[in-house]
C-alpha cells in the first residue's frame, strides 16, 4: 500500500483501494515537494534538481508526480501555477483566464 493509501485510510476509515481525488488533494505538500517545485521554477530539470538536493533523479520524478496528484495538476506548468496560487493564498482563475502562459520545464530530460 502506498503512503497516500495509508493516509487515505486514516482520513476516511475506509478499506477501499480506490481513492477519491478530493482526498488526494487534502494531503498537502511536504517540504521536499515544495523544494522540487521551487527548483523547477528556477528552470532546472530532474537530474539537476536531484544533484542540488542530493537525491536520485528517479526520486525527483516521484516527488513531482506526488505533488501533481496532491494539487490536482496534470502538467508541470499546472503544478507550478497551482503551487504559487496556494503559496500566496490567491484564488485560482477559471479556465480561459487572461493570464499569459510562461515556459516552465514540464518533463525531465
Amino acid at each position: 500500500m502506498t503512503q497516500l493509501g495509508k493516509h487515505y485510510h486514516k482520513l476516511t476509515g475506509s478499506n477501499s483501494k480506490r481513492k477519491p481525488e478530493k482526498v488526494k488533494q487534502k494531503l498537502g505538500l511536504t517540504q521536499r515537494h515544495k523544494e522540487v517545485i521551487e527548483l523547477m521554477m528556477e528552470g532546472l530539470v530532474c537530474k539537476e534538481i536531484g544533484d542540488r538536493m542530493g537525491i536520485k533523479e528517479r526520486t525527483v520524478k516521484i516527488f513531482k508526480e506526488q505533488a501533481r496528484e496532491r494539487l490536482g495538476a496534470k502538467t508541470g506548468y499546472q503544478l507550478v501555477t497551482k503551487y504559487l496560487y496556494e503559496k500566496h493564498g490567491i484564488k485560482q482563475e477559471k479556465p480561459g483566464g487572461s493570464g499569459e502562459r510562461q515556459e516552465v520545464p514540464t518533463e525531465c530530460e
